[in-house]
């Protein structure tokens, strides 16, 4: 992507005991089990972390 962040593909077709918190107290969602397709990291060197992104469409299937 550039030279501080790195597109890494993750292969997982099944996560189990997903957890999914952001904007504090607003979005707080755990869940059992959880297919996942075409989900990729985003790591960012200079701040030593990976966000992980899921496509609209399977993340979809989970909020309501």
């Amino acid at each position: 992507m550039d030279n501080t962040k790195t597109r890494v593909n993750i292969p997982l077709l099944l996560a189990k005991d997903v957890r999914v918190d952001g904007g504090g107290e607003l979005i707080k969602l755990s869940y059992n089990q959880v297919d996942l397709g075409s989900v990729y990291g985003v790591y960012d060197k200079n701040e030593d972390k990976m966000r992980v992104h899921v496509p609209v469409s399977i993340a979809a299937k989970y909020i309501q």
